[in-house]
């Protein structure tokens, strides 16, 4: 069944009662550190075991992924010297791409809301949040959920470095590489940044949107010129082709090829849905027959509800026409919960669009991603909050059908960012090679899914927290995390999901927000019967939103069985834990760096040079080059100089850019944060088979757990 648009008007209704709730909130709920004595609501083995059949009960025992091919080592080629990049910009060779879109959001109504405040709702007694069974051990977390990364391409060679080091990703992680027709021709960078990618242990997953033809530069008209059709499909296949198989060439490992990006908006796609459904099933078709070892599919929707649902129905629906069967569809996610995938099943619900129809069931690919977009400042993107959305987004990931989530992105683009650590951009690096708290959730990320997975079962935990357990003989591990979205979005994408006909609702507002508010019953609404299951939970999960949003901390209630004999070790990333910037000497060795990559490649380059005897005159002519993209002045030198000018310049635009990422990401305060034994009691507290867990808003903890070798009883002697 396709999904309605919600009118914005409903919309309004939704954001305003939100918008009512932060302006007057109640005050903070206080939760002491310790665990009670008794737990309200406590369930026996046997109760527990009678739920297993709850249809929030997620399974682990999933078959397990298949490995991909090995990685080819490459080693990127150092990049010339630079003249025409302007001179805040770290990396020479870059055009500024657009800004990545979203669903726009909806907008707020500043009216009055005292009268429609909620009053502040008590939390319910609780009982167990989740059963974890260490007992059922299933798959292991696909690679590409944990260490997958866009790059535009503008990553320096030394982020990819530090990202291999410190990540090691394993074989099946995916580095998204976009080659963007109507900004930037196919070049040899989109090679290097491929070379870096495969060197750094990924596969490579090319995203190709615009049209050659409609080519406009690097500059807003060649963003405007992404949403025009290409004149031909296949003309438009064959030239993607040619550019991937000349990436294959140089040892690129290109598996997979995205048609466009996000067609669902319409500064992507210009035309109709229909329109984009016939090029992509064309485009689909020919680059198959042209590529037929590398997976094809995309397109990258905004959303995978609502209208972006609707495309993709439009989309198979034409492949089924055109004997074309997609390898794999990919979709983004930027609204709401980071755990709305799992919870609203929207993953199942689109493999089975394709199954209907005949198709095999179709690897799911989340191909961007992030906590929000600098609009054009978003502070989250570079604290603990950010961390905590990775490591909710990838936990609740593993129990669905995605099998690769692409974050959105390596490093922070000079496009949009002037500074380091000021929540400018969206990279996991900043401009200089900070790593930022992300790096820090995908280590603990990555150390959890070091074990296959066990059987979690969700009980009274709301979608704010997510967790993931792992074993593997004697050792597990816990990672569980408290993260939020956008309230009003989760429920724009509940509704959308279920269908609703919003030609119901036109002068309802007034009564939905009174209704989402909790001061009317649905039967005072007036409206059908069949939808009320649909606006009951979008009120309970207002509400839940604002009550869990006031705990200054969570405790979070785990019943286990075959409950490990002790706890070896714990970290944990908050707004105290895992900023590496807070740590005085992390701050000392990042302000030692000194100036940006260029100058200080340029000050090297300069001092070689006048080690080797070139005079002054000479000197202020290279260094004129260089810091200023002088061209006039470059012609001016000498071949010999300038070669030689040229060839010291790569070689310590090489070693500079490595070395700043790599020593700052190794750092011990960009590794999880372990806390000492002694302070464990403030953040857990272990029962006989329960363990409670004290987690803060937007927080994550990995807890380290083992059990004592099974040994066998000697025989009796007779």
């Amino acid at each position: 069944m396709r999904a309605f648009t919600l009118p914005f008007s409903i919309l309004f209704a939704v954001a305003w009662l939100l918008l009512a709730l932060v302006s007057c909130p109640a005050p903070p709920e206080e939760t002491p550190a310790s665990a009670p004595a008794a737990w309200a609501g406590e369930e026996s083995e046997t109760g527990a075991e009678a739920n297993s059949e709850n249809p929030k009960s997620v399974s682990a025992l999933q078959d397990d992924p298949g490995d991909s091919e090995p990685v080819a080592d490459a080693t990127p080629s150092e990049p010339a010297i630079p003249q025409e990049a302007q001179a805040s910009n770290p990396n020479p060779h870059l055009e500024p791409p657009s800004e990545p879109e979203t669903e726009p959001k909806p907008e707020l109504e500043l009216a009055d809301t005292a009268e429609n405040i909620a009053e502040t709702v008590e939390p319910p007694a609780q009982g167990v949040d989740f059963v974890v069974d260490f007992g059922q051990s299933g798959a292991t977390v696909a690679p590409a959920l944990l260490t997958s990364v866009n790059d535009f391409p503008n990553a320096d060679p030394g982020c990819w470095e530090a990202y291999r080091q410190v990540l090691q990703p394993e074989p099946g992680s995916l580095a998204r590489i976009w080659i963007r027709y109507t900004m930037s021709r196919f070049a040899d960078r989109h090679i290097k940044a491929g070379l870096a990618a495969a060197k750094a242990g990924l596969d490579v997953y090319v995203c190709a949107v615009g049209a050659p033809e409609h080519y406009a530069g690097p500059n807003d008209a060649g963003a405007q010129a992404f949403g025009k059709a290409p004149r031909s499909p296949e003309d438009w296949a064959a030239t993607v082709a040619r550019d991937v198989s000349r990436m294959r060439q140089r040892g690129v490992p290109v598996r997979y090829i995205e048609i466009w990006n996000e067609p669902d908006l319409p500064r992507q796609w210009h035309g109709s849905d229909r329109e984009f459904a016939q090029f992509f099933a064309r485009a689909g078709r020919h680059l198959k027959e042209l590529l037929p070892e590398v997976n094809i599919g995309g397109p990258g929707m905004a959303n995978n509800y609502g209208g972006g649902r609707r495309l993709f129905e439009d989309i198979l629906d034409a492949c089924q026409r055109l004997n074309f069967e997609p390898d794999f569809l990919s979709f983004h996610d930027y609204l709401g919960y980071p755990t709305d995938q799992h919870a609203l099943g929207l993953p199942t619900s689109l493999a089975e669009e394709a199954t209907q129809r005949g198709f095999a069931e179709p690897e799911l690919i989340l191909s961007e991603w992030n906590i929000t977009l600098p609009r054009p400042v978003a502070p989250e993107l570079d604290d603990h909050r950010a961390g905590a959305y990775f490591v909710s987004m990838t936990t609740a990931l593993a129990y669905t059908k995605v099998k690769a989530s692409i974050f959105f992105q390596l490093q922070d683009g000079a496009w949009e960012a002037k500074r380091d650590y000021a929540g400018e951009s969206v990279g996991i690096f900043t401009l200089r090679g900070g790593p930022k708290p992300v790096l820090v959730a995908m280590q603990m990320c990555k150390d959890a899914a070091s074990f296959p997975m066990v059987a979690v079962e969700r009980r009274q935990a709301p979608w704010n927290l997510s967790l993931l357990a792992t074993r593997e003989g004697e050792r597990g591990y816990l990672l569980i995390s408290n993260a939020f979205g956008e309230a009003e979005h989760r429920v724009h994408k509940m509704a959308m999901n279920r269908g609703i006909d919003p030609q119901v609702y036109k002068g309802s507002e007034p009564r939905i927000r009174k209704f989402l508010a909790g001061r009317l019953d649905y039967e005072g609404l007036g409206l059908p019967a069949s939808d009320r299951p649909v606006w009951e939970e979008a009120r309970a999960s207002v509400l839940e939103d604002r009550r869990e949003r006031q705990r200054r901390s969570r405790p979070v209630r785990l019943h286990w069985r075959q409950a490990p004999d002790r706890i070896t070790g714990v970290w944990l990333l908050d707004k105290d834990h895992g900023r590496a910037m807070s740590r005085p000497d992390f701050a000392r060795l990042f302000e030692s760096m000194g100036p940006g990559l260029h100058d200080r490649v340029v000050e090297s380059t300069m001092e070689e040079l006048r080690k080797g005897g070139t005079s002054e005159t000479d000197l202020q002519k290279v260094e004129r080059v260089l810091r200023k993209r002088d061209r006039q002045a470059a012609r001016q030198l000498r071949a010999d100089l300038a070669g030689r000018a040229e060839a010291l310049y790569r070689q310590y635009h090489k070693r500079l850019s490595s070395e700043t990422p790599v020593r700052l990401a190794k750092h011990a305060a960009s590794a999880p944060w372990p806390l000492a034994a002694d302070a464990w009691d403030a953040y857990l507290q272990r029962q006989e088979r329960e363990l409670v867990l004290n987690l803060a808003p937007f927080s994550a903890m990995l807890v380290e757990l083992q059990w004592e070798a099974e040994t066998e009883t000697p025989a009796d002697d007779d």
